[in-house]
């Protein structure tokens, strides 16, 4: 009978650790005797250290009262909620109906598996200050979730190097290795560990790690997807100002100036990230970034996970809401009161047409690689024409008082030879 006797899990425990605090408790029974009492038959276990699986078999193996639930599970000690950016909008549907009660078809967690395998890492891992602190509060330690994510170099709570256990990820597969047995206290410090001298970096991703095992399951990673992450590139320059495509190049330039060559080289080694994924950024290759992936472009895009699910992306190529006045006679000069009135594509530019509705003036500006978007005006605007009859028909001021008023770029241009007689018909 298992209920009543199941393991209250720790903060933070995998699911695997869970079912090895059961084995130990079994006493001397075998590997396969307390498989058959947790699955009902043959399982592999390697898959438990990541994803929720067999988690209909947990509605029998603790009581309602316990509070252990597949959903509670899944969330606090599986890495689902890590993984749920990888997910399509039908496996995320299908896992959320399993974990709220439903019956999973049967290849439900086959495809869980193959949904995080490429994620998987070699050996089990331990932060040593870690098990010191579970002793401490516990008398015992466990194999905590977050330490078997790729990429996890730093104990985000004690800053220190996560360290390799000497059990295989493959020995797992058949055999419960509760982690108070196969771990050590001391901290050992390798002075050739690459990553030694990268600390802050593997920090930073070990937060936006635990970032995503917090939040993830509650993030709709379809609004937060391949749309979003080309817009904020458009906005930083490295995306076509349509906000449709990247630029490969300036991508992985960025990527690269934003975490470092010899850093990403050396977390490259370590983890499963297949060659040239910066150039794949499109709908059908970033179906199968890892989340690892993910927290890379997430932070050149916004600089976190948090601030990219967070931030509000403009359709508009120049940003949203209301613009900019160019008219310097206007109470509303540089600031936003100009509506957009027009935007119009021509392949990799786009050129907005904007309106102040206070002094009427319309300008346009045009965005590309090699433009900049300076204000061309196309109307100068019944207030700031008044204001130039004004200043005309006043002796007192003179061109460089003039200029002063209208704004020198405007005064200059309404000199200009070509306009200047088009200018005074339409004025006078």
């Amino acid at each position: 009978m298992i209920s009543g006797f199941f393991p209250t899990p720790y903060p933070d425990e995998c699911y695997y650790s869970i079912l090895c605090r059961f084995y130990s408790r079994c006493g001397s029974a075998s590997f396969d005797t307390v498989r058959s009492m947790l699955f009902g038959g043959h399982q592999t276990l390697t898959a438990s250290i990541y994803m929720p699986i067999k988690s209909e078999c947990i509605d029998v193996w603790a009581t309602q009262k316990s509070g252990i639930t597949r959903a509670r599970i899944a969330e606090a000690h599986t890495m689902h909620p890590y993984f749920s950016i990888t997910y399509s909008p039908k496996l995320h549907r299908e896992i959320n109906d399993v974990l709220n009660g439903g019956m999973p078809a049967a290849t439900h967690d086959r495809i869980m598996v193959l949904n995080s395998r490429r994620s998987w890492l070699k050996y089990l891992r331990y932060c040593p200050l870690c098990v010191a602190e579970d002793i401490s509060n516990y008398g015992e330690t466990y194999w905590h979730r977050k330490h078997q994510l790729p990429g996890y170099c730093y104990c985000t709570k004690h800053l220190t190097r996560i360290v390799d256990s000497e059990i295989p990820i493959k020995l797992v597969a058949n055999g419960f290795y509760p982690a108070f047995s196969e771990v050590y206290v001391d901290v050992k410090h390798d002075p050739d560990d690459v990553f030694n001298r990268h600390k802050e970096k593997c920090l930073k991703i070990g937060r936006e790690s635990d970032w995503l095992l917090e939040n993830g399951s509650r993030v709709d990673w379809q609004t937060n997807g391949r749309g979003k992450y080309v817009k904020l590139f458009r906005d930083i320059g490295i995306a076509s100002v349509q906000g449709t495509r990247c630029d490969s190049k300036a991508l992985t330039s960025a990527v690269y100036e934003y975490w470092g060559g010899e850093f990403l080289d050396a977390l490259f080694e370590e983890t499963p990230v297949f060659s040239k994924w910066l150039s794949r950024v499109h709908a059908c290759m970033m179906s199968r970034f890892l989340p690892l992936q993910h927290i890379l472009l997430m932070c050149v895009a916004k600089d976190s996970a948090k601030d990219f699910v967070e931030c509000d992306v403009s359709e508009h190529p120049f940003g949203g809401g209301l613009f900019p006045c160019e008219n310097p006679v206007c109470l509303h000069y540089h600031t936003n009161a100009a509506d957009c009135i027009e935007v119009c594509n021509y392949n990799s530019r786009v050129v907005c047409f904007f309106r102040c509705p206070y002094c009427g003036m319309t300008y346009k500006k045009t965005k590309a690689k090699s433009i900049k978007g300076i204000p061309v005006i196309l109307d100068y605007g019944h207030l700031w024409i008044s204001e130039l009859k004004r200043c005309i028909q006043d002796n007192s001021i003179n061109t460089a008082r003039m200029e002063e008023i209208l704004g020198f770029d405007h005064a200059k241009s309404m000199r200009s030879s070509k306009v200047a007689k088009a200018k005074n018909k339409q004025i006078f």
